[in-house]
């Protein structure tokens, strides 16, 4: 089991998303072990900026912090949460 990183927690009702007054639903870590920054995302920003984000190594948790598995293609439209890769 991996180690949810210690900026990654589970995102609560009354967190905010960073961009917008939308609920949360994900978290990207800008440059992962590097003096991280956590961003909270809403989808629409998320796939608005998921192509920028990811080539710039960002890592990307769902909403119970767990990470997020990113297809190779198009991935700022197929995001998979683990909830949904596990119920398969």
């Amino acid at each position: 089991m991996s180690q949810i990183p210690p900026l990654v927690l589970p995102l609560t009702s009354t967190d905010r998303a960073c961009c917008c007054p939308a609920t949360p639903s994900l978290q990207v870590l800008v440059c992962p072990g590097r003096g991280s920054a956590a961003l909270l995302l809403c989808r629409h920003h998320w796939h608005r900026h998921a192509a920028a984000l990811l080539a710039g190594g960002a890592a990307v948790y769902d909403h119970d912090g767990s990470p997020l598995a990113i297809p190779d293609q198009r991935p700022e439209l197929q995001v998979i949460s683990s909830t949904h890769l596990a119920a398969r």
